[in-house]
Protein backbone atom coordinates (compact mmCIF):
# COMPACT_ATOMS: atom_id res chain seq x y z
CA UNK A 1 0.00 0.00 0.00
CA UNK A 2 1.32 3.62 -0.72
CA UNK A 3 -0.86 5.47 2.03
CA UNK A 4 -4.11 4.48 2.26
CA UNK A 5 -4.40 3.31 -1.38
CA UNK A 6 -3.18 -0.15 -3.15
CA UNK A 7 -0.27 0.38 -5.55
CA UNK A 8 -1.98 -2.09 -7.80
CA UNK A 9 -4.78 -0.26 -10.66
CA UNK A 10 -7.89 -2.05 -12.04
CA UNK A 11 -9.59 -1.38 -15.44
CA UNK A 12 -12.42 -1.95 -16.85
CA UNK A 13 -15.42 -3.74 -14.66
CA UNK A 14 -17.80 -4.04 -12.24
CA UNK A 15 -17.14 -2.21 -8.30
CA UNK A 16 -19.76 -2.77 -5.63
CA UNK A 17 -20.02 -1.79 -2.24
CA UNK A 18 -22.64 -2.42 0.53
CA UNK A 19 -22.53 0.45 3.02
CA UNK A 20 -24.59 1.65 5.69
CA UNK A 21 -23.99 5.33 5.69
CA UNK A 22 -23.30 7.18 9.16
CA UNK A 23 -25.85 10.20 10.17
CA UNK A 24 -23.42 12.58 11.81
CA UNK A 25 -23.23 16.36 11.18
CA UNK A 26 -19.31 16.27 9.59
CA UNK A 27 -19.36 13.19 7.65
CA UNK A 28 -19.41 11.60 4.26
CA UNK A 29 -19.98 8.25 3.62
CA UNK A 30 -18.47 7.72 0.29
CA UNK A 31 -17.29 4.99 -3.10
CA UNK A 32 -15.20 6.48 -5.68
CA UNK A 33 -12.80 5.27 -8.07
CA UNK A 34 -10.07 7.34 -8.74
CA UNK A 35 -7.01 7.90 -11.02
CA UNK A 36 -4.96 11.13 -11.80
CA UNK A 37 -2.06 13.71 -11.15
CA UNK A 38 -0.92 11.23 -8.44
CA UNK A 39 -1.07 7.73 -10.82
CA UNK A 40 0.70 9.61 -13.82
CA UNK A 41 -2.77 10.15 -15.70
CA UNK A 42 -5.10 12.64 -16.13
CA UNK A 43 -7.99 13.34 -13.13
CA UNK A 44 -10.74 10.84 -13.79
CA UNK A 45 -13.71 9.88 -11.03
CA UNK A 46 -16.65 8.81 -10.13
CA UNK A 47 -17.60 9.38 -6.68
CA UNK A 48 -20.75 8.44 -4.46
CA UNK A 49 -21.66 10.01 -1.59
CA UNK A 50 -23.64 10.82 1.17
CA UNK A 51 -23.33 13.91 3.12
CA UNK A 52 -23.94 14.75 6.54
CA UNK A 53 -27.24 14.40 8.45
CA UNK A 54 -28.97 14.54 5.15
CA UNK A 55 -28.72 10.43 3.91
CA UNK A 56 -32.01 11.04 2.03
CA UNK A 57 -29.86 12.34 -0.71
CA UNK A 58 -26.72 11.19 -2.39
CA UNK A 59 -24.26 13.27 -4.61
CA UNK A 60 -23.17 11.54 -7.91
CA UNK A 61 -20.10 13.03 -9.70
CA UNK A 62 -18.11 12.04 -12.76
CA UNK A 63 -15.22 13.58 -13.33
CA UNK A 64 -13.49 13.05 -16.92
CA UNK A 65 -9.96 13.72 -18.53
CA UNK A 66 -10.25 16.66 -15.91
CA UNK A 67 -13.72 18.01 -16.52
CA UNK A 68 -15.84 18.03 -14.04
CA UNK A 69 -19.84 19.85 -13.68
CA UNK A 70 -21.21 16.43 -13.99
CA UNK A 71 -23.19 16.50 -10.74
CA UNK A 72 -26.04 15.39 -9.68
CA UNK A 73 -27.99 15.58 -6.41
CA UNK A 74 -30.52 12.17 -6.01
CA UNK A 75 -33.68 12.29 -4.29
CA UNK A 76 -33.60 8.61 -2.44
CA UNK A 77 -37.27 9.33 -0.87
CA UNK A 78 -35.77 7.17 2.38
CA UNK A 79 -33.38 7.65 4.93
CA UNK A 80 -30.26 5.29 3.91
CA UNK A 81 -28.72 4.94 7.09
CA UNK A 82 -30.96 2.74 8.54
CA UNK A 83 -30.68 0.22 6.33
CA UNK A 84 -27.12 -0.93 3.69
CA UNK A 85 -27.26 0.78 0.49
CA UNK A 86 -25.92 -1.71 -2.32
CA UNK A 87 -23.82 0.69 -5.00
CA UNK A 88 -22.53 -0.56 -8.26
CA UNK A 89 -20.55 1.67 -10.92
CA UNK A 90 -19.74 -0.28 -14.17
CA UNK A 91 -16.48 0.93 -16.12
CA UNK A 92 -16.44 0.21 -19.19
CA UNK A 93 -14.28 1.15 -22.67
CA UNK A 94 -17.96 2.34 -24.57
CA UNK A 95 -21.07 3.68 -23.25
CA UNK A 96 -23.92 1.18 -24.75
Amino acid sequence: MRGNRFCSTYGYGLYEVRMKPAKNVGIVSSFFTYTGPTDGTPWDEIGYRIFRKDTQRFNLTIIQMVVGNHEKIVDLGFGCSQCQSYVCVRLAAKLY
